[in-house]
């Protein structure tokens, strides 16, 4: 909960108190925070309160306006920012937070979410309701890699994998998989190939020059391209076509070219020529050009409330039907764990990029910051705002540097 969100909510507490005359006939409020498919089950995750009722409040969910499942109260524990909106202390212990889960839906249409917190004080809506949505396309990215026999992943350098692997690594093993970079680190040379072992995914290093991680876009791409042109493959779109007569993928996966997940200049020219070079892409070897999906979680680094850091990966757009939100708490193998598991393993094999400090910092994660959302190209726009402007409406993001 950002303290924006947490001041204005913290403001219609006391006012609506004010007005009551009295705390229990306050109207309760709350807000809706992501649906997140967790354990294949779509789930939605926010919290509710009746201001200085001191108790937990039940919560409905609604679908298209329609009540689905049966009310439930809160029942999840909720941080110091959702005690002090709600009028209470956090050494109380109420559970202001919950997590509904839609075991009834059985296919995606883009149904609207919303969801009623009903309290002694009346039934109000939650912030954000019929804002969200399920997918309206029902071939989401986990039912097109589980059909899939060969996955391509395309990245800028040694480590960004990580990124991916939440969810990736839950499929790499049983499918075939390949994992290509942009660049070359011969620091990380030596620690990629125990990356690669464990997915376990094949793997092909470039060779295009390092850019400053603030430079624009469009002038690392520009290099790239005249790089691949000394090399004699006139651009960029003629590597992608290489990698994917080679290997002749069912589904493509890479960095979203607005943000590329941390603003990197290379992770989101990357994720430019990749979207570039799929479109101009005429062979035989990759027939359904819509199975390419970019990554549109974004990094987070921040402190808990007892001060500890942590790293995160946050849905940019949690409010986009387009797009899809994993959890990364989900078990994906005997041998990986659960997906967050699977990550933080993975940040030890690369010693060079991250120290013991940097590790715990994402086992200080909370859950609901733990996730991998991917949007089909089909779905994308460049000029988006939810992914081009988050930072506007969450300032744990940060302004990308113009294309």
């Amino acid at each position: 909960m950002n303290l924006m969100r947490f001041l204005s909510f913290l403001v219609l507490s006391i006012f609506s108190c004010m007005l009551s005359g009295r705390a229990t006939a306050a109207l309760p409020q709350g807000f809706i925070d992501q649906v997140v498919l967790q354990n294949n089950i779509w789930t939605i995750k926010g919290w509710a309160c009746q201001p200085y009722l001191g108790s937990a409040i039940k919560v409905q969910a609604y679908l298209n306006n329609v009540a689905v499942g049966v009310p439930i109260n809160t029942n999840q524990p909720a941080e110091v920012a959702i005690h002090t909106a709600c009028g209470t202390n956090i050494t109380s212990g109420i559970k202001y937070r919950f997590e509904i889960a839609l075991n009834s839906i059985s296919s995606l249409s883009g149904q609207s979410i919303k969801v009623n917190a009903v309290g002694p004080g009346g039934t109000v809506a939650l912030n954000r309701s019929n804002q969200f949505g399920l997918p309206s396309n029902s071939q989401t990215p986990d039912k097109v890699l589980a059909a899939a026999n060969r996955i391509l992943l395309i990245i800028a350098h040694q480590d960004d994998e990580i990124l991916f692997s939440p969810f990736l690594g839950r499929y790499c093993g049983s499918k075939t998989c390949k994992i290509v970079t942009a660049t070359n680190d011969s620091v990380r040379a030596g620690e990629w190939p125990v990356s690669m072992g464990k997915f376990p995914a094949q793997s092909s290093l470039g060779g295009f020059s390092w850019n400053s991680p603030n430079e624009r876009p469009s002038v690392v791409l520009s290099k790239w391209n005249n790089e691949a042109a000394s090399l004699g493959f006139i651009n960029m779109n003629n590597i992608i076509k290489l990698e994917i007569d080679n290997f002749r993928p069912d589904v493509i996966l890479t960095f979203d070219p607005r943000h590329g997940s941390s603003c990197h200049s290379e992770h989101r020219a990357v994720g430019e020529a990749v979207r570039l070079g799929v479109a101009a892409y005429t062979g035989t070897n990759f027939p359904d050009k819509s199975k390419l999906f970019f990554l549109t979680t974004r990094r987070v680094d921040g402190l808990t409330e007892n001060g500890s850091p942590y790293t995160a990966l946050v849905p940019i757009a949690p409010i986009d039907k387009n797009s899809v939100v994993y959890s990364a708490n989900d078990f994906i193998s005997t041998a990986k764990g659960t997906g967050w598991e699977f990550l933080i393993n993975l940040m030890r094999t690369y010693p060079s990029q991250f120290s013991l400090a940097s590790v715990n910092a994402a086992l200080n994660t909370n859950s609901l910051e733990r996730t991998t959302a991917f949007q089909r190209v089909t779905n994308y726009s460049p000029t988006d705002s939810r992914y081009t402007d988050a930072y506007l409406y969450d300032p744990a993001f940060v302004k990308c540097p113009p294309w």
